[in-house]
């Protein structure tokens, strides 16, 4: 049986993405399940909150793990900020808080947009120059 097209596409856009891209991406997904476990809540859909929110407690958990502290003195700062929006969606899943939820969007929006703004920054500095 042939595999599933949209995941074979998905697998083929993770395995030849830019190191950048891939962290877009998974900030993309982060702000979906935040976003989708929020309306799961508020339809009191526990299963799907709890399935999404712990798909999103692990995205976190990737980019806290992934971080090189070494590279620039911010890195222990971004280090502690995912560990709180960590905690908090441990605690949004626990008590199904939509509240908690939307702490958790503020705290990760500002994130999302600038890495995206750095990712288009470094492509646009990766990219060749044209000529007239």
């Amino acid at each position: 049986m042939p595999a599933n097209p949209y995941q074979q596409y998905a697998n083929e856009t993770v395995s030849m993405a830019s190191p950048f891209r891939l962290v877009t991406l998974m900030y993309d997904h982060l702000m979906m399940d935040i976003g989708k476990a929020d309306r799961a809540i508020e339809k009191w859909d526990v299963a799907e909150a709890h399935e999404l929110l712990v798909h999103a407690q692990k995205i976190v958990s990737l980019l806290r793990t992934t971080l090189r502290e070494d590279l620039w003195e911010g890195a222990a700062q971004l280090h502690a900020l995912y560990q709180v929006i960590h905690d908090r969606l441990v605690l949004a899943n626990l008590y199904k808080d939509r509240e908690r939820l939307k702490e958790c969007a503020e705290l990760v929006e500002p994130l999302h947009k600038a890495w995206h703004a750095a990712a288009e920054t470094a492509a646009q500095q990766m990219a060749p120059a044209r000529v007239a």
